[in-house]
């Protein structure tokens, strides 16, 4: 009995020892203070990696604290609720070695779910520049967000040469993206966003440049995505290869969406394929006060629908060029979910080209309607069941559109304006003083014009079309001047000032400007060769600028005749040329100097004696500080 009682007792107290234990050690949990997020700012422009990765302080072997030193700093740091973040000063960070600096998170360590923010201190000033062959800039597959700089030189193999994000959400806020290429098939010279469907996420572009960027195939030279996107106030612009946005989202997944809004879409081109300016092959497609100009592909050298809903608004769709079917629009036939559907509302489709369907081309089962929509030099053209339905109000130079509702203008000259600055973010076909679709339609629920400016604005000289509200046909809206003032009455001796009131209301605020600076280039036609070839630039604004370039020689003609003609296959030599880059006050006129390097040199000097014919061709982009960005060329020819 003695000894049960003692072995209860010991179990007793080894009960008690054990549950003291576990309070304090949750109270010390508790009392513990929660891991917090890591805020790194890089002092140094070296690509250096980090001491001792994970103690918490950014620092190389040298003290500096360098871009990779702090992602290998952060990588180590893992904690779900995270957000940490990485502030870039004004300069140029150049990555020199094999290795990005997201590699690592594209596979395993993705399930972090930690929330990176990257802030430069504007598009124009900070830069992230990849020199190494065959490496993109940055991969990720986390919760990313970058801000205020440029991602440029990125050599990607597999899709995203500037950036390839594989999850969770992706935010680019005053980012230009430029300069890089995809070699491979899987698309998105620029920017690659492709979501695995466990990880999921968003794209958000904002006041951002996608520009110049390239592709082998036929998916995306500037954006690829493959996920809800929104893109607001921002340019994608001159990329090559695989047009400007190639969308290609599962439409049976309801938030796979694209919305553009407020945006320039121009100068994309797509040889071989479809939608120059936009493919889109997804669920909805919202296209809103934006411009889509001067792209161009086989199909659809505008915009390509092959899938879902598209409703285009306050839009102007002009210049765009295909080699078949569809310059402005082509409206696919049939979807891997359902038909098609487009709908044009207050859209200026105006001066496309294609030998069949310039305007518009609707093939297959669905339809395109519109309403309120000038069709401007460029036909309509349906096929194998695919309608074209007026829904009244609108206006067409000639009579292939199926124009027959009350208030219809079929046959009429629209007299709009050139392709400018007609105030607003993005540039406008404004109609002249005499066109006939000023007040002959209805604002359809769209209180504002694609510049922002109020609609209707009637005049009181021009009568309303009957059921119109003195809405304007197409994009843009003519404004009535105000009525003036009235003006007060003398004030009795003594009495009160007269009230005050009556005049124009007052403008609506201004959208963030993204219109690209006036950049000018000149050179001699001529020049001696010399181991610099040199330039001068010129911008109307202040502007960062950056000229790369080459110097190619071939075989030059000698003679005249078929005898003395330069063979058809005549061999080419291509020498490097070594970039230059300035910052620019406005209008004034700054010289670059492009450097051969050495063995180039001396390669071009031999080709020279050889009596090649040899010309430097050199690629200027200029960057405005709200980060809109231009492109000039110019060939030199050099002896």
């Amino acid at each position: 009995m003695t000894s049960q009682r003692s072995r209860g007792h010991r179990a007793a107290t080894l009960l008690a020892a054990t549950v003291a234990a576990l309070l304090g050690l949750a109270a010390a949990l508790i009392a513990a203070p929660p891991a917090s997020a890591l805020e790194v700012t890089v002092d140094s422009f070296a690509d250096a990696s980090d001491a001792l990765p994970g103690n918490g302080a950014c620092a190389t072997p040298g003290g500096a604290c360098t871009l990779r030193a702090a992602f290998e700093e952060l990588d180590l740091h893992d904690d779900p609720a995270d957000r940490d973040s990485i502030a870039l000063p004004a300069g140029t960070y150049v990555l020199t070695r094999d290795t990005g600096f997201f590699d690592h998170l594209a596979w395993g360590a993705h399930l972090r779910n930690d929330e990176l923010t990257l802030t430069g201190a504007g598009a124009a000033t900070t830069t992230i520049e990849q020199t190494v062959a065959e490496e993109r800039v940055i991969q990720s597959a986390e919760p990313l967000r970058l801000s205020g700089l440029t991602v440029t030189g990125g050599d990607a193999l597999a899709g995203g040469g500037g950036i390839s994000h594989l999850g969770g959400d992706l935010s680019l806020t005053g980012v230009s993206v430029t300069g890089n290429v995809d070699r491979g098939t899987a698309g998105g010279g620029g920017v690659r966003f492709s979501p695995f469907a466990h990880l999921g996420g968003a794209l958000t572009i904002t006041h951002s440049t996608i520009s110049g960027n390239a592709t082998s195939g036929v998916s995306g030279g500037g954006l690829q995505s493959q996920g809800p996107t929104t893109i607001t106030g921002s340019r994608i612009v001159d990329n090559t290869s695989g047009g400007g946005i190639h969308f290609l989202a599962d439409p049976a997944a309801h938030a796979n969406d694209l919305q553009i809004t407020g945006s320039t879409i121009a100068g994309n081109q797509k040889p071989g394929g479809e939608g120059g300016g936009v493919r889109f092959r997804g669920n909805d497609f919202t296209l809103s006060r934006s411009t889509v100009s001067g792209n161009s592909a086989d199909r659809g050298g505008g915009l390509s629908l092959s899938d879902g809903s598209t409703v285009v608004t306050n839009s102007t769709i002009s210049a765009n060029a295909a080699t078949l079917t569809g310059g402005g629009i082509q409206r696919g036939a049939g979807g891997m979910v359902r038909t098609p559907q487009v709908l044009l509302r207050h859209v200026t489709l105006a001066g496309n080209a294609a030998p069949a369907g310039a305007g518009i081309e609707s093939v297959g089962g669905g339809a395109a309607r519109f309403e309120a929509t000038i069709f401007a030099g460029n036909d309509c053209r349906s096929l194998v069941g695919g309608m074209l339905d007026s829904l009244d109000f609108n206006l067409e130079t000639g009579d292939t559109c199926f124009l027959d509702q009350a208030h219809d203008q079929p046959a009429t000259n629209p007299r709009l304006g050139p392709l400018q600055d007609n105030g607003g973010p993005t540039r406008t076909r404004l109609p002249g003083p005499s066109s006939p679709a000023i007040d002959r339609a209805i604002a359809a629920g769209l209180g504002a014009d694609q510049r922002g400016l109020r609609r209707p604005s009637d005049f009181g000289s021009i009568a309303n079309v009957p059921a119109g509200d003195g809405s304007d046909i197409g994009a843009a809206e003519l404004q009535a001047p105000p009525p003036p003032s009235p003006s007060p009455s003398p004030s009795p001796p003594g009495g009160p000032p007269p009230p005050t009131g009556g005049g124009a209301p007052p403008p609506p605020a201004a959208l963030p400007d993204t219109k690209a600076p006036k950049l000018e280039v000149t050179a001699k036609k001529r020049a001696r060769l010399r181991r610099k070839v040199k330039i001068r630039v010129r911008c109307d604004e202040p502007c960062r600028v950056i000229a790369t370039g080459k110097a190619v020689a071939r075989a030059a003609k000698r003679g005249r005749g078929a005898a003395h003609e330069r063979p058809a296959k005549a061999k080419r030599e291509t020498f490097k040329l070594k970039r230059d880059r300035a910052t620019l006050r406005a209008g004034r006129r700054e010289r670059l100097k492009l450097r051969f390097a050495k063995p180039d040199f001396k390669n071009a000097k031999r080709a020279a004696k050889r009596e090649a014919r040899l010309s430097a061709r050199i690629k200027v982009e200029g960057t405005d500080a709200a980060g809109n960005r231009v492109t000039e060329k110019v060939r030199i020819r050099l002896r």
